[in-house]
């Protein structure tokens, strides 16, 4: 394997943290201490090896056995959630109902409220006090076999890149799927270095020291970026800055060329359903709804299962053409993949192992003159020295 893209395009999972001691960099995000290639770990499943070529054809949004609006029947949880708190309210059920033993997710480190830990849920009070998003670095694999026991169910609640590093070394090491029956993920734009959060505070008028309580989304819909001092006092930013203008600006090096944010490798993925404005997602304030879709068997099972016992609600999707206008960028980054990889390419710029046939019939679905921009403007920023 070539340990250069390895190294430079690692989505921070800490899967390899079982064969070689890691840590976190000064951008936030975990890496392995030397060189992974050297380890003994498999380095076929790391994200950017696994990417080409995994996504059905018949389906743009991935694999789908359903499509729902969906939201938490707990109107508490669904408030507090970033969005419709579908995610909380399943793995509430998971446990409530012995599905699984615990669920590994990720929650806000005790010492930072930008920073984030991996904790092992094993009531529906750990999973609520998890609830809402981190738009910090995450490594939920990290030591993830010293948590569990093997005779055990788990679910796992992670990013895309790392349900799909998780669900590609299963596939290698199967005697370990029934340890970990359900993956679960949500729909995501990228992972923001520490340097954007510093940021996100400081135009928030609030120093990290400062902070008793900070949430990123939730407390309504989207909600705001609210930070709680010490002495009570607090200050808010708007969703469409926090993450548009700032976090959303400096992301780890392989969102970039991340094309499957919704999760399609989980069993089940959920995201924000967006009401549609002239043609846009609305961010106006409203009750939380979730774009629910089940993968697997095992994710259209555990979310029926959840219906029928009054933890959650559905509504069925019936034109899955809705999705594009309420996720315009998870639609606009896949289809412009190749023109960005392309580009990359004949600049001699490493990238992910991608099969450039495979992404480039998604392309198809966006004008050429979109692509050409695309195109051209990766080369424009690659001349300029904004792209190594």
């Amino acid at each position: 394997m070539n340990s250069s893209r390895i190294e430079k395009y690692c989505c921070g999972c800490g899967l390899c943290s079982h064969w070689q001691e890691g840590h976190y960099d000064s951008r936030g995000f975990f890496r392995p201490n030397e060189r992974i290639t050297e380890s003994g770990f498999d380095t076929s499943v790391c994200y950017c090896n696994s990417l080409a070529g995994t996504s059905e054809p018949a389906s743009w949004w991935g694999p789908m056995r359903s499509a729902q609006y969906s939201w938490s029947c707990d109107e508490g949880i669904r408030e507090t959630a970033s969005s419709g708190g579908t995610l909380t309210a399943l793995c509430a059920y998971m446990l409530k109902s012995g599905l699984v033993d615990g669920v590994v997710q990720v929650s806000r480190d005790s010492g930072s409220q930008i920073r984030t830990n991996v904790a092992l849920s094993v009531s529906p009070a750990d999973v609520i006090r998890c609830a809402g998003s981190r738009y910090a670095g995450s490594a939920v694999l990290a030591n993830l076999f010293d948590q569990i026991e093997r005779n055990k169910r788990y679910a796992v609640v992670a990013k895309p890149c790392d349900a799909r590093v998780l669900r590609s070394w299963l596939t290698l090491n199967d005697g370990w799927k029934d340890t970990f029956p359900y993956i679960l993920s949500f729909f995501c734009g990228g992972t923001p270095t520490r340097q954007a959060n510093v940021r996100l505070l400081s135009e928030m008028g609030v120093k990290e020291d400062d902070l008793a309580d900070f949430w990123y989304r939730g407390h309504g819909w989207p909600g705001m970026a609210t930070a709680v001092r010490h002495d009570g006092t607090m200050s808010t930013m708007e969703y469409e800055s926090s993450w548009g203008r700032i976090l959303g600006r400096d992301l780890q090096e392989i969102c970039r060329f991340c094309w499957e944010g919704t999760g399609e490798a989980a069993d089940l993925s959920c995201g924000d359903g967006w009401y549609v404005a002239d043609g846009r997602p609305s961010f106006e304030e409203t009750a939380g709804r979730n774009i629910t879709l089940t993968r697997t068997e095992a994710g259209k099972r555990l979310l029926e299962g959840a219906v029928a016992s009054g933890e959650v609600e559905i509504e069925q999707i019936e034109d899955l053409d809705v999705l594009s206008a309420m996720q315009p960028g998870q639609y606009v980054r896949k289809a412009a993949m190749f023109s960005f990889v392309l580009a990359m390419r004949l600049a001699h710029k490493e990238t992910p192992r991608y099969s450039l046939r495979e992404i480039s019939r998604w392309s198809r679905s966006i004008p050429l003159t979109m692509r050409c921009r695309m195109f051209l403007g990766t080369l424009r920023r690659i001349t300029r020295g904004k792209i190594n």
